[in-house]
C-alpha cells in the first residue's frame, strides 16, 4: 500500500548502490550540499516485505534530501522526485514513526515489556482511528488495511498483560483512566477501568490463597538461576485457570488499594521496575509474586522463534528455500524437539505400516 513516491525513491537507492562510481558520486553530492544536509553515513535500501525497513529507508532519505536531488539532477538518468512527492514521503515517515518505536519497544528482550503493553496498544488504536483525518491520501490508503489487521489481532486487550500497567508504580490506575479516556466515551471508560481493577483484585486473591502470602518473600526470588526460583506454587497454572469474576475477599481489595494509593514513582532514566518490586517484596509479598510472574511475560517472542537470521546470513545468502527449510527443521529435531507421552504409540503405528528397516533408518 506504500505510495508511488516511495517506490521512486527505492529505484534511486538501487541506482546509487549498484556501483562504486555512483556511490562516490553520491558522496560528492553530500559534500557539495555542505550545511544544507544533516545526512551522515550510508543510504539503506529497504526489503519490500518488511515495512520497518522501508521506514528506515525513507527516514534516512529525508536527511539526505538535498544530496539526493543534486545527484538526480547531475545524472539525468533518474526521475526527479518533486516537492509534493517529498512531502508525501515525509508524511509516510511521520505516520510510521510511532509504530516503529512501539515495535522496537515490544521486541526487547533485556527488559520487561508487559508493563508497556496496554499504553502502546491503545496508542496504536488512537493513531489508526485518527488516521482518517490525515491530510495525506497516502496515509489514509495505508491506514485502512492496517486498521483491519489491528481489529483482527489486537482489538481485544489481553487482561493479564494489562495488569503490567497497574504493577508499574509510575502509572497505575491514573494512567489507566487517561489511556481509555482518549479513544472511548466516558461511559465505556468507567466500565473498562472497573473490569481491569476487579480482575486484578481477583488475581491477587488467587495468589494469596495459593502462596501463603503471610510469609515474607525472600529477595532471592528475583535473582536469576534455577536454585533461586523455587516457587511456592505454579504461577502458570494460576494464570491459565484464572477466573476474573472469582474475587470475594475484602482483604484482597484493601491490600491492592493500599498499593495503588502509594505515591507515584517519579519517572527517571534507568528506572528498574524489577528492582522496585524486589524492594517492595516485604511490604507487599503477594503483589511482588504477581509482578515477578506478569512482568516476565514478553509481548512478542520473535527473537526466540525466528532462526532464519542465524541461518540465512550475508555469507549464506544464496541458499535455496528447500535447503533453508532442511536446516531449520534439522535444528528443531536436534535442539528443540521435545518427546511427547504418546511417541511410543505413534512409532508402533508407524512400524505396523512400514518395514522395520525403514523405521530404524
Amino acid at each position: 500500500m506504500i505510495d508511488s513516491s516511495v517506490k521512486k525513491l527505492r529505484e534511486v537507492f538501487k541506482f546509487i548502490d549498484s556501483s562504486d562510481t555512483r556511490l562516490s558520486a553520491f558522496d560528492k553530492a553530500i559534500l557539495d550540499c555542505g550545511d544544507r544536509t544533516s545526512f551522515r553515513g550510508k543510504l539503506v535500501l529497504d526489503v519490500t516485505t518488511r515495512w520497518n525497513s522501508t521506514y528506515n529507508m525513507i527516514r534516512r532519505a529525508l536527511d539526505a534530501k538535498e544530496a539526493i536531488d543534486l545527484f538526480i539532477l547531475r545524472k539525468r538518468k533518474l526521475e526527479m522526485i518533486f516537492d509534493e512527492e517529498w512531502e508525501t514521503i515525509g508524511n509516510n515517515c511521520d505516520f510510521l514513526e510511532p509504530f516503529y518505536d512501539i515495535t522496537e519497544l515490544f521486541s526487547g528482550t533485556q527488559y520487561p515489556t508487559s508493563n508497556s503493553y496496554l499504553a502502546c496498544v491503545i496508542n496504536i488504536e488512537k493513531l489508526l482511528y485518527d488516521s482518517h483525518k490525515d491530510p495525506s491520501n497516502a496515509v489514509i490508503k495505508m491506514a485502512k488495511p492496517m486498521w483491519e489487521k489491528f481489529d483482527k489481532y489486537w482489538s481485544e486487550h489481553s487482561l493479564i498483560l494489562s495488569f503490567g500497567l497497574l504493577l508499574d508504580p509510575r502509572y497505575k490506575m491514573a494512567c489507566l483512566n487517561d489511556l481509555y479516556s482518549s479513544p472511548y466515551v466516558p461511559a465505556a471508560v468507567e466500565g473498562k477501568v472497573n473490569e481491569i481493577h476487579s480482575a486484578f483484585v481477583a488475581l491477587y486473591e488467587c495468589y494469596a490463597q495459593n502462596s501463603q502470602a503471610h510469609m515474607v518473600v525472600e529477595h532471592s526470588l528475583f535473582h536469576n538461576g534455577p536454585s533461586n526460583l523455587n516457587r511456592p506454587f505454579k504461577a502458570k497454572r494460576i494464570l491459565k485457570n484464572f477466573n476474573p469474576h472469582s474475587c470475594s475477599s475484602r482483604t484482597a481489595k484493601s491490600d491492592v488499594d493500599s498499593y495503588l494509593n502509594l505515591p507515584f514513582v517519579v519517572d527517571h532514566d534507568g528506572f528498574d521496575i524489577l528492582e522496585y518490586w524486589k524492594a517492595q517484596s516485604v511490604a507487599y509479598p503477594t503483589l511482588a509474586l504477581m509482578a515477578r510472574d506478569i512482568l516476565s511475560i514478553f509481548i512478542t517472542s520473535e527473537s526466540a522463534f525466528s532462526a532464519g537470521g542465524r541461518i540465512l546470513n550475508k555469507l549464506r545468502s544464496s541458499l535455496l528455500p528447500k535447503n533453508v527449510e532442511i536446516l531449520v527443521t534439522t535444528r528443531s529435531w536436534l535442539f528443540g524437539f521435545e518427546s511427547e507421552e504418546n511417541d511410543e504409540e505413534v512409532l508402533s503405528v508407524a512400524r505396523e505400516a512400514t518395514t522395520g528397516d525403514v523405521v530404524d533408518e
